[in-house]
């Protein structure tokens, strides 16, 4: 498989360093000097490791991530930690247990299954429903539509 996007970018980064400062990639044993380097001239080293990508534009790698609204500042949940069939999704505030935490996995298409972690079943889309207002909920994963999202920039 070829570079991730995050690793293309640090690449890109370091092969455009200043080179006159010495400044060292993943060898952490040794030290950028510190005489005649202003902390502006230095910079490059601190950009390097703050690259983040741009989901919007850029495939979402596969993993466990919290879901944070960007209206509220809280995160996806299980309602009651359920782990049945049709137990509701909420938003609540992020604590960190396993209800909060969703496995995200590329299906087809630019689509991906989102999963809890704690149940191991999928956001589902109730009654397979294309209505404004539908309910979200969780449900066994069968591969269906109303189990597949898409992640966009606003």
């Amino acid at each position: 498989m070829g570079q991730t996007w995050f690793t293309a970018q640090a690449n890109a980064a370091w092969n455009k360093r200043r080179t006159d400062k010495n400044i060292t990639w993943n060898s952490w044993t040794t030290q950028t000097p510190s005489d005649d380097c202003g902390s502006l001239e230095c910079l490059s080293a601190a950009v390097i490791q703050q690259v983040v990508p741009n989901f919007g534009s850029q495939p979402l790698a596969n993993g466990t991530y919290k879901v944070i609204n960007r209206n509220s500042g809280k995160s996806l949940e299980v309602a009651s930690y359920g782990t049945a069939n049709n137990s509701n999704i909420q938003q609540w505030g992020y604590v960190g247990i396993p209800s909060q935490k969703w496995t995200i996995t590329a299906t087809s298409g630019g689509y991906y299954s989102v999963k809890s972690v704690h149940s191991g079943k999928a956001l589902d889309v109730a009654g397979v429903s294309t209505t404004d207002g539908a309910n979200v909920n969780q449900w066994t994963y069968v591969s269906g539509n109303n189990q597949q999202w898409s992640f966009q920039a606003p």
